[in-house]
């Protein structure tokens, strides 16, 4: 109740890329690493909860949680290998491929965070002009 789910969900996909940045660019301990990850991977779980719930309301929750998470379990069946594949083609760089999607789906979650604000802020100002004085 604290943080509103695109909160978690943007600082859960910016802690991969912290966490990777650290190991990968300044040679930090591959436990902060770990740590990192594990948070995000704990935060995105509620998010992935609670989101669509705050976004779209309690109607139709389970239906449309079934068709939302078909594309994360792919990825997920598909992300060992893929990243097997590429860790032996690139090496190292192969890491910036999972930072650069994570950096892409936060500020995919900024501009759905500035939709939302904005469409509630028309909602309560058409709702004011309807009152009468």
């Amino acid at each position: 109740k604290r943080f509103h789910p695109l909160t978690a969900a943007a600082t859960a996909t910016l802690l991969f890329p912290v966490g990777a940045a650290a190991f990968y660019l300044f040679e930090a301990p591959a436990w902060i690493f770990t740590v990192l990850h594990g948070a995000g991977n704990g935060l995105l779980t509620i998010a992935v909860g609670t989101l669509p719930l705050k976004l779209f309301g309690a109607r139709g929750y389970g239906a449309r949680q079934g068709t939302l998470v078909i594309p994360a379990r792919i990825a997920q069946a598909l992300a060992p290998w893929s990243f097997a594949r590429a860790l032996s083609a690139y090496q190292q760089q192969a890491l910036l491929l999972p930072v650069v999607a994570l950096l892409l789906a936060f500020i995919a979650l900024l501009v759905i965070r500035h939709l939302s604000r904005r469409n509630s802020d028309r909602n309560d100002t058409a709702k004011s002009d309807s009152v009468p004085h």
